[in-house]
């Protein structure tokens, strides 16, 4: 199939949507260097209004790369491919719900918490719980708002509240317990707690909080 994408694109005098089948097949592949060279090449030669589409198949494109490189533990190149990404739609929250799984996986909690806070603010309904219970609910969501972000996101925001050092005692604790409550209504509870639980338990410099929890 790709030998004959070729060479129809190389046939055609415009090959606009050839090139784009082209690109679409390489990246099912996962031969993203030979995607981004054809969304390349697309956008070379695109009109102003083809050229929105080409962006944000590149921004597709990008982010598509770095999960995979995610999962394989290539966390740098990862947020290489993601910054990439930026360049060519700066406000998919996709984008930055990758950046906070990255964040997450290498225990830098402030910085996910960040990134989750960023595609918040990047999605049209920008409130946690509301989209929260909208999943649940079976409503219609975002497609990056799985099962995994929500998690994700309710774990970073109590670790990264019990780490602030910004923070008193007193409010961690107060935020803390908001936060375990509201926990408790979602069948994620005990791996969403469970880290800043056994903190709470165990450690003795989290005495103090885990006593007015």
């Amino acid at each position: 199939g790709i030998v004959i994408l070729e060479d129809l694109a190389m046939m055609s005098q415009n090959g606009f949507d050839v090139t784009l089948e082209l690109a679409d097949a390489y990246l099912q592949l996962k031969n993203y260097q030979k995607a981004l060279e054809k969304y390349t090449l697309l956008l070379d030669k695109a009109t102003p209004r083809e050229a929105k589409t080409v962006n944000l198949l590149l921004c597709n494109l990008y982010i598509t790369w770095a999960i995979d490189m995610a999962e394989q533990n290539k966390m740098d190149e990862s947020y290489e491919y993601l910054k990439s990404a930026m360049q060519f739609n700066a406000i998919n929250p996709e984008i930055y719900y990758n950046v906070a799984k990255n964040y997450y996986k290498q225990k830098n909690y402030t910085s996910a918490i960040e990134s989750v806070n960023q595609a918040i603010e990047y999605d049209k309904q920008n409130d946690y719980k509301a989209k929260r219970d909208a999943y649940e609910s079976g409503k219609e969501t975002p497609a990056y708002l799985d099962k995994d972000f929500f998690t994700s996101s309710a774990k970073g925001i109590g670790e990264g509240a019990l780490e602030n050092t910004n923070m008193t005692n007193d409010e961690k604790a107060k935020f803390i317990s908001d936060w375990n409550d509201d926990a408790k209504k979602y069948d994620d509870y005990e791996v969403v707690t469970k880290s800043v639980n056994e903190k709470l338990e165990t450690k003795s410099e989290y005495k103090e909080i885990s006593d007015k929890v």
